[in-house]
């Protein structure tokens, strides 16, 4: 009911964290990705885990700002950053198969042609 109200109020994260005081987890997390708010929703993705519940994840409806997912602009911010497919993997807790294969689906989105150019594309896009 608090977290509903503080909601109404616009005070979304807040809101999420009354929702995880009071237990509801996947609330929680819904509520902070609405918000991109990455630190606390990892630090709920590994209670959950924790607790043996699955992690909400995110439609392609939920894309964010330039066609790519949440994990996708990680996975470019890092390339960007000169990180290898390894680092990008311990940094993101995947694996190196999931950045590849998040790199090849970039590819395809952005219409770039490797890492040089997709780090160029996404220093343009001023992210």
């Amino acid at each position: 009911m608090i977290a509903a109200r503080l909601e109404t109020a616009q005070l979304v994260y807040e809101a999420a964290l009354a929702l995880r005081d009071a237990g509801d987890l996947n609330g929680a997390y819904r509520l902070l990705s609405r918000i991109e708010a990455t630190t606390v929703r990892r630090q709920l993705a590994d209670q959950l885990r924790r607790a043996g519940q699955p992690v909400p994840r995110r439609t392609r409806a939920n894309n964010t700002r330039g066609g790519l997912t949440e994990t996708e602009r990680s996975v470019c911010e890092l390339v960007a950053g000169g990180a290898r497919n390894e680092e990008i993997a311990a940094a993101l807790g995947i694996s190196v198969r999931t950045v590849e294969t998040h790199l090849s689906r970039m590819y395809e989105k952005t219409g770039q042609r490797g890492r040089v150019a997709l780090a160029l594309w996404w220093q343009a896009l001023g992210e």
